[in-house]
C-alpha cells in the first residue's frame, strides 16, 4: 500500500493533478505493450521520412534518423503497440534488434506535444469563428438597422447599446458572448 504509517493511520500520497498523467513517463511505463508479427511489404523515403507499409495493411511513418536498422520489403518484424493504434516500436527478430522504439519519456513528450498542438489548433479555430461571428453580426446590424439605437444585455445582465454602422457597434463583445453560448451548449 502506498503511504506512510502515522499513529496507526496510513496516509495516502496524493497524485500531482497539475500534470495530466499521460504527460509523465510513469504513466507510459505502466501501459501494456504488445507485439504484432508482420512483414514489410514496401518502404518509401521522402523528405526525411520513411513510410513503411506492412502486409497486414498497417502503415507507419517515421523520421529517417529514428530507424536504426536496415529494413526493406520482405523483412519480418514485430510491430510494438499500445492499444490498437499507437505504434511504439518495430523489432526485427532476425537481427534481434529494434529498428526504433519509443521510451516511456518519448511517449510522455509525444502526448504533451500532440495535446499542445491540438489545443493551439482549437484556439485558432475558435478565434477564427469569433472573428467570423463578429463580421456576421456587424453585417446583420448594418443590413437591418433602421437608424434607431438598440440595446441588448449580455449574460451577466449588463446592458450594451447598439448604433448603426459607423459608430461604436460592440460586435466583438457580442461575438464573444455568442461563442460562450455555443461552447456551453446554449446553457447561458
Amino acid at each position: 500500500m502506498d503511504g506512510q504509517l502515522c499513529y496507526g493511520v496510513t496516509t495516502m500520497t496524493q497524485p500531482d493533478l497539475s500534470i495530466p498523467p499521460q504527460f509523465t513517463a510513469a504513466y507510459w511505463e505502466a501501459a501494456p505493450r504488445k507485439r504484432v508479427p508482420t512483414t514489410i511489404m514496401e518502404t518509401k523515403r521522402k523528405d526525411g521520412l520513411i513510410q513503411i507499409v506492412f502486409v497486414n495493411n498497417m502503415a507507419i511513418t517515421r523520421r529517417a534518423e529514428e530507424i536504426r536498422q536496415l529494413i526493406f520489403a520482405g523483412t519480418n518484424v514485430e510491430v510494438e503497440m499500445i492499444g490498437e493504434g499507437l505504434v511504439t516500436g518495430m523489432y526485427l527478430p532476425d537481427v534481434k534488434g529494434w529498428a526504433f522504439r519509443m521510451t516511456a519519456q518519448n511517449l510522455a513528450d509525444y502526448a504533451r506535444d500532440y495535446t499542445e498542438q491540438e489545443q493551439a489548433k482549437q484556439a485558432a479555430a475558435q478565434e477564427h469563428m469569433r472573428r467570423f461571428l463578429a463580421a456576421l453580426i456587424e453585417t446583420y446590424l448594418v443590413d437591418n438597422a433602421d437608424g434607431a439605437h438598440g440595446e441588448y444585455e449580455d449574460p451577466d445582465g449588463k446592458p450594451h447599446s447598439l448604433v448603426r454602422a459607423g459608430s461604436d457597434i460592440d460586435v466583438e463583445h457580442m461575438a464573444d458572448h455568442v461563442m460562450a453560448a455555443l461552447q456551453s451548449g446554449g446553457q447561458q
